[in-house]
């Protein structure tokens, strides 16, 4: 079985020692209780690091708190370890307080609060050295990976922005992204030809816009069987991997996307907010390890 050193844990304090980060008063021995978990490295003697907050106090007082906000119960399982530990109340009211919407954030001067999370738009590649994955996670580049988990009897495939929790080198999962089960895995993976190909035909077509701004030719002068085909181009490239999920390849600004992502049934097939958006470069890299992800993922099956 495959080691992830989830971001989050929640349990049951088993001694009176421990202070909370938060209020910094001592934790009682069975209370509930809510931590991050810094990850050090397995050539660390003390592999892990956590922060205890009163269950209470990590909703008002941890930096961390919007990470597990707004967060659907099968992601919640994905990155909070020991969920299935709690009492059926406590456990309905975890999953309820982190289905909430994150707390608006307010203007501040000065230094903020949140300062010590590192997101993905702020650092570079593991081949720039500036974070480390454990040795059974994808890195697609930009802290966007991939990892192969297994809940209950299912096996997931999860595509996901990570984050850096403060003290720690090793990218853990966020919120942001979309666990595919094992069908919706293998369809993407036979129709990977098809978005390779759609990703060059929007290429192609961004070239093709760049050469006629760079020839300053007016789109009103262009002629008419020109501008019925430039109208004809559709805005996105569209394949399905189930009812509700879909591959979606577009141009956004210069850069090709390939967005993996769940719609609401809600707006006709609204896009939602669980999904993620790769690079061009991150999907070549998905598509170069997807022998090897495949390969976990029949081994977690067995």
């Amino acid at each position: 079985m495959p080691f992830i050193v989830k971001p989050f844990v929640i349990k049951y304090m088993n001694d009176s020692d421990s202070r909370c980060k938060g209020c910094k008063s001592k934790i009682g021995s069975g209370s509930l209780v809510l931590g991050y978990v810094a990850d050090l490295g397995a050539d660390k003697r003390v592999r892990c690091q956590t922060s205890w907050f009163h269950y209470r106090c990590f909703w008002t007082l941890c930096v961390y708190k919007n990470h597990l906000r707004g967060v659907d119960p099968d992601t919640l399982h994905e990155i909070v370890f020991g969920i299935n530990g709690l009492s059926k109340a406590d456990k309905f009211n975890f999953q309820n307080e982190a289905s909430s919407p994150p707390a608006a954030k307010r203007r501040r001067t000065g230094k903020s609060s949140e300062s010590g999370i590192v997101a993905a738009k702020d650092v570079g590649s593991v081949e720039n050295g500036d974070y480390e994955v454990n040795e059974n996670v994808f890195d697609l580049s930009d802290l966007v990976c991939v990892t192969v988990y297994k809940h209950q009897t299912n096996v997931y495939v999860s595509i996901r922005e990570f984050f850096l929790l403060r003290g720690s080198n090793i990218a853990k999962p966020s919120k942001r992204g979309i666990a595919l089960n094992k069908l919706q895995w293998r369809e993407l993976c036979s129709i990977q030809n098809g978005i390779e190909a759609a990703t060059k035909i929007m290429a192609a077509r961004e070239q093709k816009s760049k050469e006629t701004k760079t020839k300053g030719r007016d789109p009103a002068a262009l002629g008419e069987g020109e501008r019925e085909e430039e109208e004809e181009e559709p805005g996105q490239i569209l394949f399905s991997l189930s009812w509700k999920r879909r591959v979606s390849v577009y141009q956004l600004q210069e850069e090709v996307v390939v967005d993996i992502r769940e719609y609401s049934e809600d707006r006709t097939f609204q896009r939602s907010t669980k999904g993620v958006a790769l690079t061009r470069n991150q999907w070549t890299k998905l598509r170069e390890e997807t022998p090897n992800i495949e390969a976990l993922v029949q081994r977690m099956g067995l």
